[in-house]
C-alpha cells in the first residue's frame, strides 16, 4: 500500500513539474547582453612633477620578503647610498 501511495505521489509530482516546465518554457524570453558592458569615459590625471634633485628627501625601501629578494634589496641600498650621498636617510 505504501509503495502504491509513493508511486502515485512521485507520478503526480513529475506531472506537475512537467506541466510547470512547459508553461514556463513558452513564456520565457532570452535577452542577450554585451559582456563588456558600458565603460565610463576615462578621466586623465596628470602625473606629479618630479623633483629636480633628491637631496634632503628620504627614500624608503620595502622588502616584500619574497624568496631571494634580500640580496637585491641590500644591493639596491648600497647603490642608492653611493649614487645619492647628500640624502638625509635611507629607511628599510
Amino acid at each position: 500500500m505504501q509503495k502504491r501511495a509513493g508511486f502515485f505521489f512521485l507520478s503526480a509530482l513529475f506531472l506537475a513539474a512537467l506541466a510547470a516546465g512547459f508553461g514556463w518554457a513558452q513564456e520565457a524570453k532570452i535577452t542577450a547582453v554585451n559582456p563588456k558592458g558600458i565603460q565610463p569615459q576615462i578621466r586623465r590625471i596628470p602625473m606629479a612633477a618630479r623633483p629636480a634633485t633628491l637631496d634632503g628627501t628620504t627614500i624608503y625601501i620595502v622588502d616584500t620578503r619574497y624568496p631571494r629578494t634580500r640580496e637585491f634589496v641590500e644591493e639596491l641600498f648600497k647603490v642608492l647610498k653611493t649614487k645619492y650621498p647628500k640624502r638625509t636617510g635611507f629607511e628599510r
